[in-house]
């Protein structure tokens, strides 16, 4: 699709990032039932805690590596 229309970069790669979120949170969904158990507070639960985890991970390798703080 980006290739077809001719779009930018940045364009494409948010498309890219929106289309990966939806169809990681299709898949927990549908595919793996998170939400039909008894204990679903704690499946989603988990989930934003490892959510956190990977974005703490992300930035603070940003921040110490690239953006030079430490």
């Amino acid at each position: 699709m980006v290739y077809f229309f001719d779009m930018s970069y940045a364009v494409g790669l948010t498309i890219l990032v929106i289309t990966a979120f939806i169809q990681a949170a299709l898949q927990l969904v549908v595919f793996m039932h998170a939400g039909e158990s008894d204990d679903k507070g704690t499946i989603f639960t988990n989930i934003y805690y490892s959510i956190f985890i990977a974005l703490v991970t992300v930035f603070g390798t940003l921040l110490t590596m690239i953006w030079g703080y430490m």
